[in-house]
C-alpha cells in the first residue's frame, strides 16, 4: 500500500504541531516546505518531516495528497494565487483564522477547503510546536462536502474535532471570540504603559492582568493581518463591548448592588458553561 503524501507549508508553531500528529501513522509521508533551513534541518532531525524543500514550487511536480499551508493570512492568499497560477489541481487547504477573504481567493482552486483550528496560542515559530496540540480541539472546516470529508479523512490522526462551518458564519462568531479577546489584550497594556515602563509597573502585576492579557504576546504581523483583514467586524464588536462595559460602569455607581451582582452571577455561569 502506498503511503498518503502530504506537503505542509510553513513549519511555525501550528504547521510544526501538524506534523508531529500526523506523524504517528506510519502510513503518512510529510515533505516540509519553509523559507527557513534551518527550520527544516531540525524539523527533519526530529523525525516529524520526512522531506524536505525551500520552495512552494515543489508541489508542481509531486503527487501530493493533501497541501496544507500553515503561513500567516497574508501569505497563504499569496500562495493560493500562486497555486492557480502553477494549475495545481490537488487538494490545498489553510489553516487561517480569517475564512471569508480566504475562502473567495480559494475559488481560483479546484480543490481547496478552509480550516481553522481552535489552538491558537501566544508562542510562534518552530521551537513550540510541542506547546499545541489539536486533539480534542474544534477545527472548522469550509468548502465542498466531498473535499471536507477527504481533509477530515486524511487528517484523522490529530484526533480533532473537525466542524463544518460557512466562512461568513465562522468569521462573525471568531471576531467575538478570538479577535476581540486580542484587541482587548492589547488595551490592556496599553492602559498599563501609561502606569510608566516595565519595571516599575511588574510588581504591581497579579494573576489577573497575566491571565487576560497572556495572548497580547503573539505574533504581532499575524495579528496585524487578521485586525486589518477584519477591521469592519471588529469595529462592531468594539462598538458592543463599549456598550457593555459602559453597563458595567453605570451599575458601579448604583447604590444598591443587587443589579449588579445579579450581572455579575450570570456572566459567572455563562463563562461556566463554556468551560
Amino acid at each position: 500500500m502506498s503511503k498518503t503524501k502530504i506537503a505542509i507549508v510553513g513549519l511555525g508553531v501550528m504547521g510544526a504541531a501538524v506534523a508531529r500528529q500526523l506523524k504517528v501513522s506510519r502510513e503518512i509521508e510529510i515533505t516540509g516546505i519553509d523559507t527557513d533551513q534551518a527550520t527544516l534541518t531540525q524539523a527533519h532531525t526530529d523525525g516529524i518531516i520526512d522531506h524536505t524543500s525551500l520552495t512552494l514550487t515543489t508541489v508542481i511536480d509531486t503527487p501530493f495528497d493533501l497541501i496544507i499551508l500553515a503561513t500567516p493570512p497574508h501569505i497563504i492568499l499569496e500562495q493560493i494565487h500562486a497555486l492557480a497560477a502553477f494549475k495545481v489541481t490537488t487538494l490545498i487547504m489553510d489553516l487561517g483564522s480569517l475564512k471569508t477573504e480566504i475562502m473567495a481567493a480559494g475559488q481560483a482552486l479546484p480543490h481547496f477547503v478552509g480550516g481553522h483550528p481552535m489552538v491558537g496560542t501566544d508562542h510562534a515559530g518552530y521551537a513550540w510546536h510541542r506547546a499545541v496540540s489539536y486533539s480534542e480541539k474544534t477545527f472548522f472546516l469550509s468548502g465542498n462536502p466531498a473535499d471536507i470529508a477527504t481533509v477530515a479523512r486524511l487528517l484523522a490522526p490529530l484526533e480533532a474535532n473537525f466542524k463544518t462551518v460557512t466562512p461568513s458564519d465562522h468569521d462573525a462568531r471568531v471576531t467575538y471570540t478570538s479577535d476581540l479577546p486580542h484587541i482587548l489584550a492589547d488595551a490592556l497594556v496599553l492602559t498599563a504603559m501609561e502606569l510608566g515602563d516595565a519595571a516599575e509597573v511588574k510588581p504591581f502585576i497579579g494573576g489577573g492582568f497575566r491571565d487576560t492579557t497572556r495572548i497580547a504576546q503573539a505574533n504581532p504581523r499575524m495579528w496585524a493581518d487578521i485586525y486589518q483583514a477584519n477591521a469592519p467586524a471588529i469595529q462592531d464588536a468594539i462598538t458592543v463591548l463599549k456598550a457593555k462595559l459602559t453597563q458595567l460602569e453605570t451599575l458601579t455607581h448604583e447604590p444598591d448592588a443587587t443589579e449588579l451582582i445579579t450581572l455579575l452571577e450570570t456572566i459567572k455561569t455563562f463563562r461556566g458553561d463554556l468551560s
